[in-house]
Order: structure tokens, then C-alpha cells, then sequence
């Protein structure tokens, strides 16, 4: 950085200040970091800092609070998603999420690298480069949905964002009072969110996931009884569903074509209580370890879906 971008300046070290009280870091690391790194990336136009991000759910949450993104991992992958076409298109790929490429990383400089927990151990080389703020998304202890809040507030607050901050919980929170009011005179039944694998094969998500969540949020509790592993079970096959005969089932995408073909010649499935009374409800194509922008769109194709399976 240099004497002629004194606006960013004032803007890195405003960050570094912020991230040192959120994390309790240290200050000589990050100021020395910062400092010490010349800024490849031309300013933004708002002086906003340039952000480069490994995890999907923290990606989405700074691009839902209007925050630019220099860098961040499998774009093409992410752009896929629904939530990923309000990425902004001069975002640079920098790579698997697992491997980022590192000398793209310090040629771009950017102000700040966010990760979450599952990233911690390229912390050491991402340092490096430039400060890097962990913010947990899945943790055994706490619910995903819990977290994802957390992280909106927490970013609101260092990237000077608290209004869109504040904006985006509101919008979870009404589309789930909303979402509420519309099933309200449906039947009180559970419900079990799955994912399919193949047209034997299904992962639940367990209470604590960010779907678990969002299902809660609605008012429908959760069916599942069975062990989940970091939020989701490990494959179990489809005559699960079989032993919850009264739960509504929720099938999370992504769900390949050629497999719903396979799932309409599959007899095991086509037995199950269920799909013969037609409570299934199909949503779109979702990151299962999404923040709060996902929450809010899987609140609405859930309510929507369960609409739609009519009031018998």
C-alpha cells in the first residue's frame, strides 16, 4: 500500500482494528501483515476491503450484506447454486476450497482471507498472505442455524455493514414467522429432510444442520431419531422412511434428473407411505452448508412445497 491510497488505508486499518477485537488476535501480526504487503488488486470504488473467502456459507452471507469480494474457491462449482448467480462476475477463482491457489492469493493481496473451521489447518500458509478471521459454521455443539446468525452480526459489524446486517436476520426471522402462519392449518405433522444419494441411498440431516433449523423455524419438528455425524447421518437406505410413516418428506438438491427417473422404476421407493399419499416436497439446488441467505431460501421452498401437498 502506498502514500497515494490513503482512503484504503484508512479502511485496512479501521479492519484490522475491528478483527483484532472480534478474534482477540494479535495485533502485531495483522498490522505487520498488512503493512507489509503491496496491494496488486485495483481500490474499490467504495475503499470497501478486498476479501478473499474459502467458505461457501461465509461467501454468500458478505455477498448478501453488499460487501465486494476480490477471491474466492470453486466458482464455477458455487455458480451452480441459485445463490451463487448473485456473485458478482469479476470475482476471481482461486481455486479448490481445499487447495487454494496460494500464488494467486499473493499476487491479488488481499486485505483479508475469511475461513471457517474446516480450513483451519491451511491457517499457518494463509497467514502469510494476509490476516485470516475464522468464523465457525459447523461446530458439535452448537446449532448450524445459531452459527450462521452469528456470522451475519459478526461481518455486519467488521465490514461496516450492521444496516444489511440487521436487514438480512430480519428477513430470516419473517420468512419463518411467515412460513408458520401459512402451515398453521396443516396437519401437525414431523418431518425428515434427506438428501438423496442414489435410488437406494439418503443422508438425513439432523437437527442441528442449517436445514434442521430452518424445519424447526417452520414449525415442523424433526422426525429423525437416528445418530447424525456433523449434522447429517451417513447414507442409510430409502426403506428408512419406511419406520416414519407420518413424517412429510423433504428431499434437499441437488437431485440429478437421471436419478429421479431412477427413483420413479425404483419399487422400494414407490411403496414407501409417502410418495403413494404424495408427501414429498422437492426443493431446488442448495449448499447443505449454507449461511443464512440459504436458510431464507430453503425456508420459502419448504413452505411453498408443504403448501402444496394440500390439507389431508
Amino acid at each position: 500500500m502506498t502514500a497515494a491510497d490513503p482512503d484504503r488505508r484508512a479502511v485496512l486499518a479501521g479492519l484490522t482494528g475491528v478483527l483484532v477485537s472480534a478474534v482477540g488476535g494479535n495485533l502485531a501480526l495483522l498490522a505487520g501483515a498488512a503493512h507489509n504487503r503491496a496491494i496488486a488488486a485495483p481500490a474499490r470504488p467504495d475503499n470497501s476491503p478486498c476479501l478473499a473467502i474459502l467458505d461457501w456459507a461465509l461467501l454468500e452471507t458478505v455477498v448478501a450484506l453488499d460487501v465486494p469480494v476480490l477471491l474466492a474457491a470453486e466458482l464455477r462449482q458455487y455458480r451452480r447454486l441459485p445463490i451463487g448467480h448473485d456473485l458478482p462476475a469479476d470475482t476471481l477463482d482461486m481455486g479448490l476450497r481445499g487447495a487454494p491457489n496460494l500464488e494467486l492469493l499473493q499476487a491479488q493481496s488481499p486485505d483479508l482471507i475469511l475461513i471457517s473451521g474446516f480450513y483451519e489447518a491451511m491457517r499457518p500458509q494463509l497467514e502469510r498472505i494476509a490476516p485470516v478471521l475464522s468464523l465457525a459454521t459447523y461446530t458439535p455443539d452448537r446449532p448450524a442455524l445459531d452459527l450462521a446468525r452469528d456470522a451475519v452480526t459478526r461481518l455486519g459489524a467488521l465490514l461496516d455493514r450492521e444496516t444489511q446486517a440487521q436487514e438480512l436476520l430480519s428477513a430470516l426471522d419473517h420468512a419463518l414467522d411467515a412460513g408458520r402462519q401459512k402451515l398453521s392449518d396443516r396437519p401437525e405433522r414431523p418431518a425428515i429432510a434427506v438428501n438423496l444419494g442414489d435410488a437406494r441411498h439418503l443422508r438425513v440431516f439432523g437437527p442441528e444442520s442449517l436445514v434442521g433449523g430452518v424445519l424447526a423455524g417452520l414449525g415442523r419438528p424433526g422426525a429423525w431419531e437416528g445418530p447424525t455425524s456433523y449434522s447429517a447421518s451417513a447414507p442409510v437406505p430409502v426403506t428408512a422412511l419406511a419406520r416414519m410413516p407420518e413424517a412429510d418428506v423433504i428431499v434437499v438438491g441437488p437431485t440429478p434428473e437421471d436419478l429421479r427417473a431412477a427413483l420413479a422404476r425404483n419399487p422400494v421407493w414407490q411403496a414407501l407411505p409417502q410418495v403413494r399419499e404424495g408427501r414429498i416436497v422437492w426443493t431446488g439446488d442448495h449448499n447443505h452448508y449454507g449461511g443464512v441467505p440459504t436458510a431464507l431460501r430453503l425456508a420459502a421452498e419448504i413452505t411453498d412445497g408443504l403448501e402444496g401437498l394440500g390439507h389431508d
